[in-house]
């Protein structure tokens, strides 16, 4: 890189960061001063900027949902037996890196032979930091439980409330047997919707394992946002292949899917659309967030670009010769000799 020494290199580098960590700090406190909008600006926003401005937003979706949790306690047992046996192979000299390479069910480590790198404890669920912190440099732990499966961990080093450590994980999988006695029940529960005996709601709240959903009758809300309704890059792959062809109204056939938390837990359900919105320009009425921080963000490039402009005038700037022909998107970089 022009044939500059590596120590140089890095010294420009650092200088670089910390300029770009001045100014994203600086942006961020012109941004923190901006005045919160009210639903008034809001509204003001939306009907006084043209349509051909605001943001376009895809088909979004308003669901339900029944859920059945599969028989944890025997998918627990196999997998612990599954790890209890590969611990008992790194006790009698097979190699701990080897082995998570081949069956650790956690991606981003298993292909470093389970090495997670220097990491605080607080990053990890605390079962798994008081177990690792628990262990001497190449001692192994019994197995481990977090929401993401079972583990074992085998202790690298440990510096302060930080350490490296090996983990194998094994998350439980459900017998065919499992998925069918569940499907069966959600089945049934579906006919008992359809044929007009319970309500979507009365169902879901008597019969769906899902605390999050279940009180409010089974509605869903986007982890992502928040909000009632879910774009299609929002939905679980599965979800969205399950309903992708009702109507509204529509309840799907049983299907398998993740649990909301994303952390990979198999769950069975069946879920209804109750309403479709069709692609449009964002509107007040249903749109509110989203029109927020469009607005709000407005406000704030105005803001730094107001704040640019008044330190120019104000400030001593050098710019290099060799830059006096670019563009530049404020005006006053260059001033006239004193």
């Amino acid at each position: 890189y022009f044939k500059k020494p590596l120590y140089r290199l890095k010294d420009e580098w650092r200088e670089s960061y910390q300029d770009l960590a001045l100014v994203q700090q600086m942006q961020a406190q012109i941004r923190q001063d901006i005045p919160a909008l009210t639903p008034s600006d809001v509204r003001s926003f939306a009907e006084n900027t043209p349509e051909s401005e605001l943001p376009v937003v895809s088909q979004q979706y308003r669901l339900s949902q029944i859920v059945i949790y599969p028989d944890k306690e025997d998918a627990a047992l196999r997998t612990k037996e599954r790890l209890l046996e590969l611990r008992e192979r790194v006790m009698d000299g097979e190699s701990f890196s080897t082995l998570a390479r081949l069956y650790s069910q956690d991606p981003g480590s298993a292909r470093r032979g389970g090495e997670l790198g220097m990491t605080p404890k607080a990053n990890y669920w605390p079962a798994f930091s008081d177990a690792a912190m628990s262990l001497k440099e190449g001692q192994v732990s019994q197995i481990v439980e977090t929401p993401d499966g079972y583990h074992i961990i085998q202790m690298i080093e440990k510096d302060g409330d930080m350490f490296n450590a090996r983990h194998i994980l094994i998350k439980p999988e459900y017998s065919d047997e499992e998925r069918d006695r569940a499907f069966a029940r959600l089945d049934s529960i579906r006919n008992e919707i359809l044929s007009g005996n319970v309500t979507f709601e009365m169902a879901a709240k008597a019969n769906s394992e899902d605390l999050k959903t279940r009180t409010n009758g089974g509605q869903m809300a986007d982890e992502y946002t928040g909000s009632i309704y879910f774009d299609k890059d929002h939905l679980k792959p599965a979800d969205y292949t399950a309903i992708s062809s009702l109507n509204e109204g529509g309840i799907s056939e049983p299907f398998q899917s993740l649990d909301n938390e994303g952390r990979g837990q198999v769950v069975y359900k069946i879920i209804r659309i109750d309403r479709i919105i069709p692609s449009h320009v964002a509107d007040y009425s249903l749109d509110y967030d989203l029109l927020l921080n469009v607005a709000t963000n407005i406000e704030a490039e105005k803001a730094v670009e107001d704040f640019i402009n008044e330190k120019i005038n104000s400030t001593y700037i050098i710019i290099d010769q060799a830059f006096k022909d670019c563009d530049f998107k404020y005006e006053g970089w260059f001033k006239n000799s004193l």
